[in-house]
């Protein structure tokens, strides 16, 4: 009995050697895979979990590295973010910001809550997320991010904020400002600060202004022919075919004079027409005067001078230097007379000189009985001779 005992004790003694010195190997062994485990923990408890964790984990032996968080970290026991990294965003950082969005500095930043973009969209892009593309009708396709509008103008030819409204097509070089003034001139036709008034086609060439202080359009370059300037949009009077812009005719149809074309003129005028004051340019056969209303005085006249009335052209024969119209066979006659008389006159001046001459000759030959015997023969020769040259 003594030595069961005996036997029992040692094995008693041997099992808790073992026991001991299992515990040891263990403590030796779990001791530094516990440590190792913990190796991000700045402050463990006494409990043996960690109660502070390095920055950037999280969990209760701090084994869990936060995600996309910014350097604020993360909440130990939930791994939530304080703050999300540049580029990322929602709860848990774990979703990337829209390409869209402007960087800054390198990176892109968008808001947590929604992922909206918080510095602006890249250039063509808009929306809160920067989601929309700008309208191409926007210039070089960029607008703002807060609402599309085109802040930098719009394509030739579109003006508005979102350029979606057309210049008028009176604009020159189809441009506009953003609220629709054109740019440039206004096209041949059209009028305003839009361009968008038509000029009246009784503008010569339908070239017009807009007058200063007034809504209707001036012809720069005045009517046409029967219209009133300077707006011409109200007609001459009746038979006149220019007027100023008091309504005064400034040319008459043919055939009228006065200040309004009221008159007509003198049937007797050259072309039945005449100058604004009424008085002929030229007078028909038969009349003068300013008026041409007088005859001309000479009866046979077919013409006669406006100014004073005397005859420039006979209706028949030949004008005499008096003026007076003569018939052609008097005027032959007359001057066959007018040659003929000086001639006869010098033919018989030489014949008495020569009748004398011989009579003193033959006076002087003769004697003083014989004297008158050939006077009467003499006398009869030179009457002779007159005849003869006649």
């Amino acid at each position: 009995m003594d030595k069961d005992v005996q036997l029992a004790g040692e094995k008693l003694f041997t099992m808790s050697v073992c026991a001991f010195t299992g515990v040891i190997i263990l403590s030796t062994i779990c001791g530094p895979l516990k440590a190792d485990t913990m190796e991000h923990c700045v402050e463990p408890s006494e409990s043996g979990s960690c109660r502070y964790c390095e920055r950037g984990w999280f969990g209760n032996d701090c084994n869990d590295q936060c995600q996309n968080c910014n350097i604020g970290g993360c909440n130990q026991t939930t791994g939530i973010c304080q703050q999300c990294s540049p580029g990322y965003h929602s709860i848990n950082c774990s979703i990337a910001c829209p390409l869209q969005c402007r960087e800054s500095y390198g990176n892109t930043l968008c808001d947590r809550e929604r992922g909206r973009c918080s510095d602006g969209c890249k250039p063509t892009w808009w929306g809160s997320r920067c989601e929309n593309n700008c309208s191409n009708r926007c210039r070089n396709s960029i607008c703002l991010y807060s609402d599309g509008s085109c802040h930098l103008g719009c394509e030739d030819g579109l003006y508005g904020n979102y350029c979606n409204k057309p210049c008028s097509a009176g604009c020159g070089n189809n441009t506009c400002y953003s609220n629709g003034t054109c740019l440039n001139h206004c096209n041949v036709g059209y009028y305003g600060p839009s361009c968008d008034g038509n000029c009246t086609d009784h503008c010569i060439d339908r070239e017009c202004v807009l007058g200063s202080g007034s809504d209707l359009p001036l012809c720069t370059k005045g009517c046409i022919r029967g219209w009133q300037p300077p707006y011409c949009k109200v007609s001459c009077k009746t038979k006149c075919t220019t007027c100023n812009d008091s309504g005064e005719c400034l040319s008459c149809e043919g055939g009228f004079w006065g200040a309004f074309c009221q008159y007509q003129c003198s049937r007797n005028c050259v072309n039945n027409s005449c100058n604004s004051d009424g008085s002929c340019a030229g007078c028909r056969d038969g009349w003068y005067g300013t008026h041409c209303d007088t005859p001309c005085p000479v009866r046979q006249c077919r013409s006669c001078f406006q100014n004073k009335g005397t005859c420039g052209r006979c209706r028949a024969g030949d004008l005499d230097d008096a003026g007076q119209c003569v018939s052609a066979k008097s005027s032959r006659i007359t001057v066959i007379c007018a040659t003929a008389v000086p001639i006869l006159v010098l033919v018989a001046m030489s014949a008495i000189i020569l009748f004398w001459y011989r009579r003193r000759t033959r006076i002087g030959q003769l004697g003083t009985k014989d004297r008158n015997a050939p006077l009467e023969q003499e006398v009869g020769s030179f009457f002779l001779v007159i005849l003869v040259f006649n």
